[in-house]
């Protein structure tokens, strides 16, 4: 699987929300 930069972002965004 290529790595994307969004995945970065979703990633991120998730670990708030689980943070959270």
């Amino acid at each position: 699987m290529p790595v994307l930069p969004a995945y970065t972002v979703v990633a991120d965004m998730a670990a708030v929300m689980v943070l959270t």
